[in-house]
């Protein structure tokens, strides 16, 4: 195996490059039968039985196996056609490197680039919908506001109905067990067994929670529809029982965590082999709190929001918002914690990068989104403590629309550009290129060109 670098990447420039139909004696664009005939003349040919077991005949003999059986596989033929001998040893060895070079692993990305941007157009016409509807620039009825949310729904019912429909049946042996079938097989299959029932009732809950928050969607648009005079109360049950679903569902990931406990900090081993320790005490109140604490303030703040419209409560709309407010502390308070973890349980060698990457970064990122909530609610709150109409809903939505429009980009734009790049220099590196011509990322029919210059015509003028 290839040595890798210090971030990981392997050197691409001592992985074998070999040319399996030379070996074989076949053309690249040679049919299925014609590979299997001429790989039972070779081995034949080579077998060890016919030439002796001189090391190299036997090296000869295994090439053509190897060959053979990347040829006959139309998934590493395609993907050997493509990158050659490294790409198959690095989707192989490497699988961190994989979702750039096989091509089932670039149809799943770019089918999630496209419903994230199926997703964000949606998301993005339900708030221009919205303010349009309160604003009265249209006098649609408020189930009509409502369906470009009612679509976005269709849309996760065939996600949540298509997903799982493709796994392998957990139940099955793997080829790995094949030779010792006894050791460990009734562990196996409890295992399997239990992986089973877990994908079955996370399915189940998946359904259960698309169900509560399509009920609660349409019992808001009636209600605001005036076509069903509930209490708010009332309207806002399916969205509790959303909750009661997360809490559950967040219960048994923070008890699983706690169960399996925490690999030891032991750079040289592979994560599979790293052994397991206990959690400690306060690793325990981390997990919980990082579990609940966002569910919590969610549960507050609607049954606030219901208090307040209700009638129940007279505090102003900006004390309404305290949950709001407080998630920005909740949230650092969870990052803090987390570092403080690291710093007692990282080694000291590697704690500045880790410490980087798990603290730093987080709560850089988290800055962004929480601008936009704060902006977004402090025009809400202005709006409903003043006198009702200024600001408009289209300029309280402002930010919700920028950030629905980034995600809409980077879905649509940067995204696939990234994956292009990336997959194209991890090509050029394969086979040896140092760059790939403008023609094998561009098609021809969608490059911009300068026009030809007119033949009568000079840098000084008339002729």
């Amino acid at each position: 195996m290839a040595s890798s670098s210090q971030g990981g990447m392997p050197d691409i420039s001592a992985l074998p490059n070999r040319n399996f139909y030379e070996i074989l004696g076949v053309a690249r664009d040679a049919e299925n039968e014609a590979i299997r005939k001429a790989y039972r003349r070779k081995a034949l040919q080579h077998h060890p039985d016919k030439v002796g077991s001189d090391p190299q005949a036997v090296e000869v003999f295994q090439l053509i196996q190897r060959a053979y059986e990347v040829l006959s596989d139309e998934k590493k033929r395609r993907l050997y056609d493509q990158y050659g001998e490294r790409g198959i040893l690095l989707t192989e060895q490497m699988s961190q490197f994989a979702p750039f070079i096989d091509p089932e692993s670039l149809l799943m990305i770019n089918t999630l680039f496209f419903m994230v941007a199926l997703f964000a157009g949606l998301l993005i016409m339900f708030p221009a919908f919205l303010a349009a509807r309160i604003d009265h620039k249209v006098s649609w009825s408020w189930p009509v506001t409502f369906i470009p949310l009612f679509i976005v729904d269709a849309v996760l019912l065939c996600f949540l109905s298509d997903s799982g429909a493709d796994n392998a049946d957990p139940d099955a042996e793997p080829s790995e067990f094949t030779e010792d079938r006894s050791v460990g097989q009734a562990e196996r299959q409890r295992q399997a067994r239990l992986k089973k029932l877990k994908q079955k009732n996370s399915k189940i809950g998946r359904c259960l929670a698309w169900i509560c928050f399509l009920v609660f969607q349409i019992f808001v648009a009636l209600r605001l529809q005036e076509s069903i005079r509930w209490n708010w109360g009332l309207v806002f049950i399916p969205w509790f029982i959303l909750e009661v679903l997360f809490f559950a569902s967040a219960s048994s990931n923070a008890l699983s965590t706690i169960n399996e406990g925490k690999p030891e900090a032991d750079l040289e081993a592979d994560i599979e082999s790293q052994v397991k320790r206990p959690l400690g005490t306060f690793e325990k109140v981390l997990v919980f709190y990082g579990a609940y604490y966002q569910q919590v303030l969610r549960i507050i703040q609607a049954a606030l929001i219901v208090a307040k419209v209700n009638g129940s409560l007279s505090a102003s709309w900006g004390v309404i918002f305290l949950p709001t407010w407080l998630y920005a502390v909740f949230r650092y308070c969870s990052i803090t914690l987390s570092c403080i973890m690291l710093k007692r349980t990282v080694p000291e060698e590697v704690r500045p990068k880790v410490i980087a990457f798990g603290c730093i970064m987080p709560a850089m990122l988290s800055l962004i989104p929480l601008f936009f909530l704060y902006l977004g609610v402090g025009l809400l709150v202005k709006r409903l403590d003043g006198n009702n109409v200024t600001p408009s809903a289209a300029v309280i939505l402002i930010p919700v629309f920028i950030v629905v429009g980034l995600i809409f980009c980077c879905a649509c734009c940067v995204g696939p550009c990234v994956v292009c790049c990336m997959r194209n220099g991890l090509q050029a590196e394969l086979n040896n290129n140092e760059e790939i011509k403008l023609k094998d990322v561009v098609g021809g029919d969608r490059r911009l060109t300068y026009p030809e210059p007119l033949p009568n015509m000079t840098t000084g003028g008339h002729t």
